[in-house]
């Protein structure tokens, strides 16, 4: 596993929004949209799969 210093910030926050302030799955998810901060699917390439992993047209 290699460490990538770009999301390194992001993963911590995440962290301490989950383990010490006690934020869900669905509440940090929407505060990471409202930041803007893309998803790994929109990174990957891959936010125009279907749930059955065909691309929209």
């Amino acid at each position: 596993m290699e460490l990538n210093e770009d999301y390194a910030p992001i993963v911590k926050e995440i962290f301490d929004l989950y383990f010490y302030k006690n934020w869900g799955m669905h509440k940090i998810s929407n505060y990471l949209i409202e930041k803007g901060i893309p998803t790994p699917r929109t990174v990957s390439g891959e936010a125009m799969l279907d749930n059955y992993g065909i691309k929209a047209s």
